[in-house]
C-alpha cells in the first residue's frame, strides 16, 4: 500500500506537470514500469509499454502436484481416466500484479491510481477448475508421478501438473514397488501329497503352480516377470504366493475316520 501512496503523491506532487514529467520520467510507462515493476520490467495491469521498448513479462508457470487414487488392475493395464482439478492461474485482469490502473477525477484533471484488482483481490491469481484427460501407464506403482504437461499454472510458458499415484488395497494382491503379493490357499491333502494348482492372475488370466509333496504353510512361491509389467527400458515385477493350508468343510464321518487313522498312525 505504501508504493501506492507514494505514486499517488508523486503523480500530484507538481499541478504544473504531466504525471511523468512530476516524477522525472519521460512517459507514463516510465513512471508505472519503474514503480511497480522495476527498470527492467513493465505495469502488466495497466497495459502499457514503454518508448524504450521494455514490455511486460509474464514467467513460467509453476508446476503442480495433485493426488490421483487408481486401482491395482488400472496399474497392471494402463488405461485413460478424466479427472477434475483445481489449477491456480495467473489472474487475466491484472496479469499477475494484483492491481490494475484507474482513472480518477481531480479537480479538472483525470488522473491515473493504482487499486486492487477485484478479480483476484490483489492475489494475482485465481482458482480454476478444469477437466483433463490423463493417460495412465501400464506399471505405474505407489509414490510414483505422472507428468502431464502442460497442465500446471498458466504463465509466459505453462507449467507442469504432476499426478502423485496412491494405489487402492485390493482384496486379493499387495503390491510392493512392482512385485505383487498374494496367499496361496490349498487343502491340507494338497500340501502333503503335491498337486498342480491355478491362480488367477491380477488381469485375470490363469497361471499354473506345481505345488510340490510335503509343503508347508508359509512357503512362497515366486512367479518371474508376473506382477506389475515394467515401463521403458524397465524389468517387470514378480508375484509372490505364500502358502496357506486348509481343511475341507464339512468334516464328514469318512473324513473323520481318516483324520482318526493319521493320527494313530503318527502316534505309533
Amino acid at each position: 500500500m505504501e508504493r501506492e501512496q507514494e505514486f499517488a503523491r508523486q503523480y500530484r506532487s507538481q499541478p504544473g506537470q504531466g504525471a511523468g514529467e512530476a516524477a522525472g520520467f519521460g512517459d507514463f510507462s516510465d513512471f508505472f514500469n519503474t514503480y511497480f515493476a522495476g527498470e527492467g520490467g513493465g505495469f502488466s495491469g495497466f497495459g502499457f509499454e514503454g518508448t524504450r521498448g521494455r514490455t511486460a513479462t509474464r514467467p513460467r508457470g509453476e508446476d503442480i502436484e495433485h493426488p490421483i487414487e487408481i486401482s491395482l488392475e488400472e496399474a497392471a493395464r494402463g488405461g485413460e481416466r478424466t479427472i477434475q482439478t483445481e489449477v491456480p492461474e495467473t489472474c487475466p485482469t491484472c496479469g499477475g500484479s494484483g492491481f490494475v490502473g484507474e482513472r480518477r477525477k481531480v479537480g479538472s484533471r483525470t488522473v491515473m491510481e493504482s487499486v486492487t484488482c477485484a478479480t483476484c483481490g490483489g492475489a494475482g491469481v485465481r482458482a480454476t477448475r478444469r477437466q483433463i484427460q490423463v493417460k495412465i501407464p501400464a506399471g505405474v506403482t505407489e509414490g510414483a508421478r505422472i507428468r502431464v504437461r502442460g497442465e500446471g499454472q498458466r504463465g509466459a510458458e505453462a507449467g507442469d501438473l504432476y499426478l502423485r499415484v496412491h494405489l487402492l488395497p485390493h482384496p486379493r494382491f499387495a503390491a510392493k514397488g512392482r512385485d505383487l503379493y498374494t496367499p496361496l490357499p490349498v487343502l491340507d491333502d494338497q500340501a502333503v501329497l503335491g498337486d498342480e494348482v491355478t491362480i488367477q492372475s491380477l488381469t485375470g488370466g490363469q497361471l499354473q503352480l506345481r505345488i510340490p509333496p510335503a509343503s508347508q504353510a508359509g512357503k512362497v512361491f515366486r512367479l518371474k516377470g508376473k506382477g506389475l509389467p515394467a515401463l521403458k527400458d524397465g524389468l517387470p515385477g514378480d508375484l509372490y504366493a505364500t502358502l496357506e493350508i486348509r481343511i475341507p468343510e464339512p468334516i464328514t464321518p469318512p473324513l473323520r475316520d481318516l483324520y482318526e487313522g493319521i493320527r494313530k498312525e503318527r502316534a505309533s
